[in-house]
């Protein structure tokens, strides 16, 4: 027996439904033609407290797992998944610390974002998750 009540099943039919057209609409946009000019695609997974903003990219050129952080004035940096390790760009250290706390508690998250945006898996992509 579901626990969700009647009144609320219709407005998860149309979320799911939306899910599905938006999964759809990544995999004809960028899974099947993706970005060959330079550019990437940017999924910001995560919002941190004061507004840093979590991306991980499909960037073809790039092999070793890693993630952005960036927010306004105080951060623009590029963070190795697995050893927290400032690979490029400044950040300040309140806002650093932030960063390399989130990232050890989301490691498997950043990675299978990472594998599957970067490594041909991303057929199998869901938006949402």
């Amino acid at each position: 027996m579901s626990s969700t009540p009647i009144s609320a099943k219709p407005q998860l039919a149309k979320r799911a439904k939306l899910g599905d057209a938006l999964q759809e609409s990544f995999r004809q946009s960028f899974v099947e033609k993706p970005p060959s000019n330079g550019f990437y695609i940017e999924l910001v997974i995560e919002r941190l407290p004061g507004g840093t903003k979590i991306e991980v990219r499909m960037e073809r050129n790039h092999k070793r797992p890693h993630f952005h952080a960036r927010c306004s004035d105080a951060c623009d940096v590029s963070v190795d998944i697995q050893t927290a390790e400032r690979l490029a760009g400044n950040c300040d250290g309140k806002v650093w610390r932030q960063i390399v706390s989130w990232a050890y508690l989301n490691r498997g998250r950043l990675q299978e974002y990472w594998d599957t945006l970067n490594n041909n898996e991303a057929s199998s992509f869901t938006v949402g998750q």
